[in-house]
């Protein structure tokens, strides 16, 4: 395999560049017996499972993959037992059943009621080289059978002045468990004697202790916890009893009136008149004396004073209905036989207000719901409603009132509303969960729902659904366009779906055409293109200069998914017609894995994973992308136009769609076409595009597996006694010398751990290299070796090796920032990119040189974008090394709160980590670059032989953002966002083979 060497460097930026000999190949395995496309490793099972308890004390634990594992493999610092606060327990890891287990036996019996996490690498392997890929972790607690410990209070013993609405928190030990609280074995009273409500709640290790209604001002009070009142999540109960004193803050504030009910006129005869006050109430001052009601000639009317729970409402309720069209007071007496408040305070001032009773006594009733009652398949986004026979009061409209439940698991969040007079609507926070079943229930009685005149539903309201069973929620984009105007008058009216839609769904109650003045357009409409488009075509022809709506109905009675499904809500567009016909045909342009059309004619791809798509436009008019056919011809079997458009990504002037491993493509010769019409019907048509598909093998896929890369933080290649990767951070001031604040080793593993992220990223993956989706390349880049494991390595840190060590601060920079072999369709899958003869990796010191050099000839009068950040760290431009600042033990350090410091802290703490994150990007980009060149990137010649480079094996014409463009700017790589060239990126994603 010829392996080409190049270098480039320009006046004003800073080379990157690859060179020749990789070695040949360095595959331990026979490639014909290796599987070809990438794949992970699976986990079937685990024991003890996540989340167990009582595990025995000497459990081995196990995992169960579907590979034969590679016992070296388990040696990885990524395999390990942890307690739940950290502490790294030793033990020893083995292979069983064939390989297709993990065993890890800790080395001595684990600690009884204690939390464990079990850690199985990432890099975990199998015979075939295929990974884990991501981390596989476990927790579980071991054999308890300690009773939890109460640990702390939010009250101390004899506490005075507490709050008269005050919760008491009980922090115990360990975790309780929720459902073996025993309520009544929690208890709130008077030292005297007088038990008052409480409400007891369990989170995680708290007991809750909320009073029900205000407690007595300046009263002393117990709370007592019973033995076995709590339990532990293992069913250990507390053993001894609890209890502590406090004494309430006085209290000599009296109560207020807040509101009244009812007020006006015709109010029910069978309304129950009540009284909010600021405060609760004492219900034993609810004598006649202290409140009554009375009718128009000042008669007593004989009612019962009920206090709410909270005590801070009074609701008296006649012993008989009142009289029709008749006018009545409530009367509340101050003074000495006032209602007083909880702590005996009376009423100030004595008040009075009126209503008169209408003729209105009918409790309210349904009338109908949406959903039905036992209604299946219904749309997740459902909102579920219910009408009344007549107008509600919107006052009695809360969540307590309405209330939406799940069958099983968590309980939806949402909120109320009225719509209209008679409706109320409930929202959910977030789509219900599919397949799953609620039920609705409106309250009745006193405190449900009542009717205006004050009359309350007669029996609850119950509606049970269950939704459909679906997890994906319908989209759609109405054509013309919302706002669109001079519309040609020979245009149709289409919605473009992104998922089939039930044809039995759509009809003129679905889908909706009106005129400017609301007037109903007749039209005839057609589901079309895998039943993912609605057309509409008006019977009489649309008016020139008139404008329409067209809608598309939301909702559980609108247009659903065959699952039931259904737009959230309705989707509306409105546009003018103008006075002229389109009689121009669309552009329309088709292209394989975004390649540019420079790049785009007869690539090679593998039989599925590529990626066709279609683009059009049409000047000033407007496309139909509903009716895009993408046609493909050639050798073997090809999906038709309505398979391509089903499971296509279809907007307003795209079309993609990713041939599936289920209609993969055979080896041969294929040509694509693709058609798009406008909403007047004008047909056209793409030039056609060749490619072929190739059985994809070793030597044309770059990776057989996940390519393993060890970045070598840890070489000292100056041989000065100290590894590169400091010897930069020391450069740079993000470290210091004698390490004074005792945060080097975090800056070191920041920034070793931030450059790693941002080559991640490039490469799809997120900040650990666990792959964020489909499209994620399979390439996992490490800081330590891994063990068991085929794997590259590439240097990262310090400077140039081909040029003089010695070099200081105002030094010329050699000018390059990275070398690595060039390994065509990454042959050898173990490059070793760390040498110094030539001088091998990442040179992040020759871009620190350069950037000074040219800070020291233009300061003061020019600040470049690395002094801004660099100026107050680097000791040889006046700044302090992070570690050295008197403020950098206190911003250095983990847990370090940016919200709640001072200024001064904030900037210190900003100066340094603007700095670090600006250098771990610029670096990251630089690596990525490097590593591009090591599986790969970029060949010369022609695609499909190459991948579009020149003899410098860097990109032509690139863009000023190309990861592999040959030459890159510090500005750019901390102020742009950096990606890999289309043709470079399906390469790495092996949507593309080499020829």
């Amino acid at each position: 395999m010829e392996k080409t060497a190049g270098q480039l460097a320009l006046a004003a930026l800073l080379a990157l560049g690859a060179c020749g000999s990789g070695g040949g190949s360095g595959a331990s395995e026979d490639p014909s017996t290796q599987p070809s496309l990438t794949g992970n490793l699976t986990v079937l099972d685990q024991s003890p499972a996540d989340g167990a308890v009582q595990v025995a004390l000497d459990a081995t634990l196990v995992v169960t993959l579907d590979g034969s594992i590679v016992a070296a493999c388990l040696d990885d610092a990524g395999t390990y037992l942890e307690t739940a606060a950290g502490v790294r327990i030793p033990g020893t890891a083995r292979t069983e059943a064939g390989g297709h287990q993990v065993h890890f036996a800790p080395s001595a019996p684990l600690q009884a009621q204690t939390d464990y996490v079990f850690h199985l690498s990432p890099l975990t392997c199998d015979g075939t080289g295929r990974l884990l890929d991501r981390e596989t972790r476990v927790g579980f607690r071991t054999r308890d059978d300690v009773p939890p410990r109460l640990l702390s209070a939010s009250l101390t013993p004899g506490q005075l002045g507490v709050g008269r609405t005050d919760a008491v928190r009980v922090i115990f030990d360990e975790t309780l468990d929720a459902a073996a609280l025993r309520a009544s074995g929690v208890r709130l009273r008077r030292v005297s004697g007088a038990t008052a409500a409480i409400d007891a709640s369990v989170s995680g290790n708290t007991l809750l202790i909320a009073p029900v209604t205000d407690l007595v001002g300046a009263m002393d009070y117990r709370i007592e916890v019973d033995a076995g009142a709590v339990a532990d999540v293992a069913g250990n109960p507390l053993a001894i009893a609890w209890s502590l004193e406090f004494r309430t803050a006085t209290d000599t504030t009296a109560p207020q009136v807040n509101t009244t009910w009812p007020t006006g006129t015709a109010v029910s005869p069978r309304a129950t008149p009540e009284i909010a006050f600021d405060e609760a109430i004492e219900p034993a001052t609810l004598g006649t004396s202290a409140l009554r009601l009375v009718d128009s000639i000042g008669a007593t009317v004989a009612t019962t004073a009920v206090a709410s729970r909270d005590q801070y409402r009074v609701r008296l309720i006649p012993h008989a209905p009142l009289s029709p069209s008749a006018l009545y007071r409530v009367q509340l007496d101050a003074g000495a036989s006032a209602i007083t408040d909880r702590s005996g305070n009376p009423l100030a001032t004595a008040q009075t207000y009126s209503f008169t009773t209408g003729t209105d006594s009918t409790a309210p009733r349904l009338r109908e719901s949406t959903p039905q009652p036992d209604a299946v398949r219904v749309t997740r986004r459902v909102r579920p409603e219910v009408q009344l026979d007549e107008p509600i009061d919107p006052l009695r409209v809360t969540t307590a009132t309405v209330v939406l439940a799940a069958d099983e698991g968590a309980a939806p969040t949402y909120t109320v509303e009225t719509v209209g007079s008679d409706r109320v609507r409930v929202l959910p926070s977030e789509p219900l969960a599919p397949g799953a079943g609620y039920t609705l229930t409106v309250r009745s009685g006193l405190d449900g729902l009542r009717d205006t005149a004050g009359n309350p539903l007669g029996a609850d309201i119950v509606v049970r659904f269950r939704t459909a069973a679906d997890d994906t929620l319908p989209d759609v984009f109405l054509l013309p366009f919302h706002g669109q105007l001079a519309v040609p008058t020979n245009a149709t009216a289409v919605a473009v779906f992104d998922s089939p839609i039930d044809p039995a769904t759509v009809h003129d109650g679905t889908v909706k055409v009106v005129d400017g003045i609301g007037g109903r357009v007749a039209g005839t409409l057609t589901v079309t293109h895998s039943q993912r488009a609605i057309r509409f075509v008006p019977r009489v022809a649309w008016a020139a200069g008139q404008t329409y709506i067209f809608t598309v109905v939301g909702g559980v009675n609108g247009v659903l998914e065959p699952s039931g499904n259904s737009l959230a809500a309705d989707v509306s567009s409105r546009f003018r017609f103008g006075h002229s016909l389109d009689v121009v045909a669309p552009n329309a342009r088709i292209t394989i894995n975004d390649a540019s059309r420079e790049r785009q004619q007869h690539m090679s791809v593998t039989g599925s994973g590529f990626e066709i798509r279609v683009d059009a436009d049409d000047f000033d008019r407007i496309l139909d992308m509903s009716t895009v056919e993408v046609v493909i011809t050639g050798d073997g079997g090809v999906p038709g136009q309505e398979t391509v458009f089903a499971d296509a990504i279809v907007s307003p002037s795209t079309l993609r769609y990713t041939v599936p491993t289920a209609a993969a493509l055979a080896p041969g010769d294929y040509e694509l076409t693709a058609t798009v019409r406008d909403l007047a019907g004008n047909i056209g048509t793409s030039a056609p595009l060749s490619f072929q598909v190739r059985a994809p093998d070793d030597g044309a896929l770059p990776f057989e597996r996940t390519q393993v890369m060890w970045v070598r933080f840890d070489l000292d290649r100056d041989r000065n006694g100290r590894i590169d990767h400091e010897d930069d951070l020391l450069r740079l001031g993000l470290m210091a010398p004698g390490d004074p604040a005792g945060t080097n080793a975090r800056m070191v593993t920041l920034l070793r751990d931030g450059i790693l992220a941002q080559a991640h990223a490039l490469l799809g993956r997120d900040r650990s290299g666990a792959p964020l989706g489909a499209d994620a390349v399979p390439m996992r880049l490490v800081a330590h070796e891994p063990r068991g494991l085929s794997h590259a390595r590439i240097a990262c840190g310090g400077l140039d090796p081909e040029a003089d060590q010695t070099r200081r601060y105002g030094q010329s920079s050699s000018g390059v920032l990275g070398r690595a072999f060039f390994d065509y369709r990454n042959g050898n899958m173990r490059d070793v990119n760390t040498g110094t003869s030539p001088g091998l990796g990442v040179f992040p010191g020759e871009l620190f040189l350069f950037e000074a050099r040219v800070h020291s000839r233009v300061y003061p009068a020019f600040l470049t974008s690395f002094a801004r950040r660099f100026l107050a760290l680097v000791p040889d431009m006046g700044g302090t090394p992070a570690g050295a600042h008197p403020l950098d033990a206190i911003v250095l350090a983990e847990g370090f709160d940016e919200t709640t410091a001072t200024s001064a802290q904030r900037a210190r703490y900003r100066a340094v980590f603007d700095a670090a994150d600006d250098w771990a990007t610029a670096v990251g980009i630089i690596l990525a670059h490097e590593i591009g060149h090591a599986v790969g990137l970029v060949a010369e010649g022609d695609n499909p032989r190459g991948l579009h480079g020149d003899r410098s094996l860097h990109n032509a014409l690139s863009s000023a953002t190309d990861v592999m463009a040959p030459a890159v700017g510090y500005d750019a790589l901390v102020s742009l966002g950096y990606s890999f060239r289309d043709i470079n990126l399906a390469y790495l994603q092996q949507r593309l083979l080499m020829k």
